[in-house]
C-alpha cells in the first residue's frame, strides 16, 4: 500500500498523460471522479474546478495562461487525510512573454485512497497578476 505522499509524487508525475492504459488505471485509482481543485480567487483563473471538464478546462486555461510550467517539489508533509505539497515554480506567460519565479504550496486532501480535493496557495498573487497582465 502506498503511502499518501507516494500517491501525490505518482499523480504529479503522471499528470495529464493518461493515454498510457496503466497511468490511466493508477490515475482513476486515486484522483476521485468529484476531485475539486481551489485556485485563488484573486487570479483570471480562480475559483472551484469539479470533476473531469472543469478540471480539463483549467488544464487548457493553464496552457493558454503559460508556455512554461516548470516545478521543483522542495518538501511534502503528511498529516492526516492531507499531504501539503511546498514547491518552487518558473513561469513565462504566454500574453506577456514576461516570466514568474514563485513559491507554491498545495494542500491535497485525501478520503481513504483518493484525492478528493487541491487547494493551491501562490505566495504572491499580485506578481502572478503583473506576470499575464498585458
Amino acid at each position: 500500500m502506498l503511502s499518501k505522499i507516494e500517491i501525490v509524487e505518482l499523480m504529479q508525475q503522471i499528470g495529464h498523460d493518461r493515454i498510457d492504459p496503466e497511468k490511466a488505471a493508477l490515475y482513476a485509482r486515486h484522483m476521485s471522479n468529484n476531485l475539486r481543485v481551489i485556485e485563488p480567487d484573486s487570479i483570471p483563473y480562480g475559483g472551484v474546478f469539479e470533476g473531469p471538464e472543469d478540471l480539463a478546462r483549467l488544464d487548457a486555461i493553464h496552457k493558454q495562461t503559460w508556455s512554461n510550467n516548470g516545478h521543483r517539489r522542495l518538501r511534502y508533509i503528511e498529516d492526516g487525510d492531507f499531504v501539503i505539497v511546498y514547491l518552487e515554480a518558473d513561469y513565462v506567460s504566454r500574453a506577456t512573454g514576461r516570466s514568474l519565479s514563485t513559491r507554491i504550496t498545495e494542500w491535497w486532501r485525501f478520503e481513504g485512497e483518493q484525492i478528493v480535493e487541491i487547494e493551491i496557495f501562490y505566495r504572491d498573487t499580485a506578481a502572478v497578476l503583473s506576470t499575464i497582465a498585458p
